[in-house]
């Protein structure tokens, strides 16, 4: 083989090696290019399968996301239903808290009224028995009265009788 410099001086030689070797080299760049164009067409193919594979995880991950959302949804309305539940419960609560608290006082106020009429029965009893003794009293007096004037009356005609017999 013949050193570039011994290239420079043969110029027959130099054209036929030079189109041969260039002709390698196209030859070359040509399987090189179609090589790259089948590496890039590999390329775009993984890369196309890659982008329908993230397209349907993509996808899939859309539906998780409608899904979680769906769920969520169905949750906060549960939720909601459960405050509403226990503010119900609460105000349940209460009213029977206020229920029991009135059914004390009324008991209360029952016990009073009770011993309220007790009172007023044993007081009715001591008036009626007042009242009795004070008839009882006045029937005595009024029986007295009658006595002392039939008395008296016997003695006017005694007074009478003597004025008459002395007088």
């Amino acid at each position: 083989m013949l050193s570039d410099e011994a290239l420079k001086f043969k110029p027959g030689i130099l054209n036929a090696r030079s189109e041969d070797s260039m002709q390698r080299a196209v030859n070359t760049e040509e399987c090189n290019l179609e090589e790259r164009e089948g590496k890039v067409e590999d390329h775009r193919a993984a890369s196309g399968s890659v982008k329908l594979g993230e397209e349907a995880k993509f996808q899939r991950l859309e539906q998780r996301i409608r899904f979680l959302k769906e769920i969520a949804g169905q949750l906060n309305r549960k939720l909601d239903m459960k405050r509403c539940e226990l503010v119900e419960k609460k105000q349940l609560l209460a009213v029977e808290e206020k229920l029991k608290l009135g059914e004390e006082e009324t008991q209360k106020y029952k016990r009073r009224l009770e011993e309220c009429q007790r009172q007023m029965q044993e007081a009715e009893i001591a008036w009626r028995h007042q009242i009795a003794l004070a008839e009882k009293k006045a029937q005595d007096n009024w029986l007295r009265a009658q006595a002392l004037e039939r008395e008296n009356a016997e003695m006017r005609r005694e007074v009478a009788y003597l004025k008459q017999s002395f007088g």
